[in-house]
């Protein structure tokens, strides 16, 4: 996977993340604590500036209650998933130029 490949991932993860935190009434303080990672840790996952660990992913997916990592991504609402297509596919497509 490019460096392009890479950074949409980790920017839709931070989206994915954002999105539950807020659907959840938590702030970036309370996910931290919950998560045993610090807000600037928090903040930077939400912003796309961090590649994330299956660590990181067990963390997050315990904070939020989920019994599994991938249950993380299986909820996620369908606006998620909607709000992420379009910038996705324009890398797509500038990818193929």
């Amino acid at each position: 996977m490019g460096k392009q490949g890479k950074d949409a991932l980790s920017e839709s993860f931070g989206v994915i993340i954002r999105t539950k935190r807020n659907r959840a009434g938590l702030t970036i303080a309370e996910l931290a604590w919950r998560s045993d990672l610090t807000e600037t840790y928090i903040s930077e996952i939400e912003n796309g500036k961090r590649n994330i660990s299956l660590d990181i992913i067990m963390k997050l997916a315990a904070s939020f209650e989920h019994d599994e990592p991938g249950n993380l991504l299986n909820e996620t609402p369908n606006e998620v998933y909607e709000a992420l297509r379009a910038p996705i596919q324009q890398r797509i497509d500038e990818s193929k130029k």
